[in-house]
């Protein structure tokens, strides 16, 4: 069994100290941070068990309304993901294409407007 760190409150910090220091050892840490920090990985740890737990639920509940796609090899699994993700990719920028187009032809329509009232060219 490894030895337990030692740790001292750090000198000079009047009479309520909120900052240790851990002996043998270049760490001097604020019980402020240390209490945001054990927080924040305790928020961190919940959160990856839910989405763990979410996922391996996605995995079942598909295994059991696609039981044939469990005979795939893992190679057709892939290739079949990679495709189904560049569809959706595909499928985003095409509208946001569509948009920009509507956008830039607006654009050009009144910079050709502006030209012909004022002589202003954009």
């Amino acid at each position: 069994m490894s030895e337990q760190p030692v740790y001292k409150i750090k000198e000079g910090q009047g009479e309520d100290p909120r900052e240790v220091v851990k002996l043998n050892s270049t760490i001097e840490i604020s019980l402020n941070t240390l209490s945001n920090e054990l927080a924040y990985f305790n928020k961190a740890v919940t959160e990856l068990e839910s989405q763990a737990k979410i996922e391996e639920a996605t995995m079942k509940n598909i295994e059991d309304h696609n039981p044939d796609i469990m005979v795939l090899p893992e190679e057709k699994m892939n290739a079949i993901m990679m495709f189904y993700q560049a569809k959706l990719k595909a499928k985003m920028l095409r509208e946001k294409l569509a948009e920009c187009q509507k956008t830039q032809t607006e654009l050009i329509q009144m910079s050709k407007d502006i030209e012909e009232q004022t002589g202003l060219k954009a």
